[in-house]
């Protein structure tokens, strides 16, 4: 993987890919298992700026297919 944050680029060359260890499959499929609580009130990144005006777009567009 080259992750943004830790492989960055040098000189206009792309970032190196650095090798992660097998603990990540576990951490990705509990990242995954966390999708249950998308648009609940235990969503973490819910109610950011970002997240309202997403639902406000959605919000928008269905309104204009009416």
């Amino acid at each position: 993987m080259a992750l943004p944050l830790l492989a960055r680029p040098l000189d206009g060359h792309p970032p190196k890919k650095i090798a992660l260890g097998a603990w990540l499959l576990s951490a990705m499929k509990l990242l995954a298992n966390g999708k249950v609580l998308r648009g609940t009130r235990f969503d973490p990144f819910g109610h950011s700026a970002e997240r309202s005006m997403e639902r406000d777009l959605i919000t928008r567009f269905e309104m204009s297919l009416r």
